[in-house]
């Protein structure tokens, strides 16, 4: 380790904690990162779609192009190379629902920004199997990730190439200390510097986060064997998206459920997403498989970095929500930015005290 070298443990595996590790890793800090790698975790169900355009208005993702480009660069890394093949940039056809969603996106086209990132489709698309007798949009800043390999990828080459410390075993808080960060934990032992708190809807457990609001949001998603017919080359999103893997398989959903019991599926959440493929699609096809995750989102949609206002050891990184993929390299380096003085604050659409100001 360097002199300004820090000593950095990251508590959870998902997209949120993969990315930060690999840019705290890659500036020469030592870290250690701790996570139960439960299967059912958000990041290892995920669909992984992204996109640039989302909702049903004319509206662009969130700092859609720095986060489109910081995506871009990490796979640009030589270190990360071979994780490439594991991120699919693949265009979307979104069909209009209506003669209003049809005069919103073409006036929204005729702002450059927007001109940049879509292209209108007249022509209504294979009209015999797809419900698009308006045409649609061809959206060409997105596509899907397989985010559990991706996940398991990034761990790999950090463990193989920068000494990475891995421990799958759940966190006892108890066992840390937030005033010295000393940690107790077999396998992990030792003093930090940063304990960077990526842990999802494990948030909801931790005494030291209680104030932060996050809003979990189960999302269940289906896998399909479809009849042959269909355009393989890109995403269909109408009601529901539908991402081709190739060999006339696919991935659809996902259902948005604020209330539920549990993080398993339901016949409920399954039969909307199937009600909403057949909407969009005449052909049949078969389930072949179902899951379902709970994801952490916030009040305003943005992610939440930031230092504990009485244990600055103690930071965090969560809420990515739906949009992890896109959010995830971004935001990962800005939190380190910001932790090593490259920055003097963190924009305030993300930063923690936004959560402190609600209960001074």
């Amino acid at each position: 380790m360097s002199a300004h070298a820090k000593n950095v443990l990251i508590i959870g595996g998902g997209l949120a904690g993969c990315f930060h590790a690999a840019s705290t890793a890659m500036l020469g800090h030592r870290v250690t990162l701790i996570d139960a790698l439960r299967p059912r975790a958000a990041s290892r169900v995920a669909a992984g779609l992204f996109n640039v355009l989302t909702g049903r208005e004319v509206n662009m993702s969130w700092m859609a192009t720095e986060m489109l480009a910081a995506l871009k660069a990490f796979l640009d890394e030589p270190a990360f190379a071979e994780l490439r093949q594991l991120v699919h940039f693949m265009p979307i056809y979104k069909p209009f629902l209506d003669g209003h969603s049809y005069n919103d996106w073409m006036i929204g086209l005729e702002q450059a920004e927007f001109a940049a990132l879509a292209q209108h489709e007249g022509k209504p698309q294979l009209p015999t199997l797809i419900h698009n007798p308006l045409g649609g949009l061809r959206i060409v800043a997105c596509g899907w990730a397989e985010v559990g390999k991706l996940c398991e990828g990034i761990l790999a080459i950090l463990q193989r190439d920068f000494a990475l410390r891995l421990l799958q075993t759940a966190v006892d808080y108890k066992e840390l200390d937030p005033s010295t960060g000393e940690l107790l934990t077999a396998g992990a032992e030792g003093t930090y510097d940063e304990i960077i708190f990526a842990e999802g809807m494990g948030i909801l457990d931790n005494p030291w986060f209680q104030f932060v609001q996050i809003r979990p949001l189960k999302g269940q998603v289906i896998d399909l064997q479809m009849a042959p017919g269909l355009d393989e080359s890109h995403i269909l999103m109408r009601k529901t998206f539908l991402i081709p893997k190739g060999n006339n398989t696919y991935t659809a959903g996902s259902t948005y459920e604020l209330r539920f019991e549990d993080d398993e599926t339901t016949l409920e959440g399954i039969e909307n997403v199937e009600s909403s493929v057949r909407e969009q699609v005449n052909l049949p096809f078969q389930r072949t498989a179902v899951r379902a995750a709970i994801r952490p989102t916030t009040p305003n949609r943005r992610p939440i970095l930031g230092r504990h206002p009485e244990f600055p050891r103690l930071i965090v990184f969560n809420g990515l929500g739906t949009k992890g993929v896109l959010q995830a390299p971004l935001m990962a380096q800005m939190l380190r930015d910001w932790l090593d003085g490259a920055h003097p604050q963190l924009p305030k659409d993300v930063d923690l005290n936004r959560f402190l100001r609600k209960i001074s």
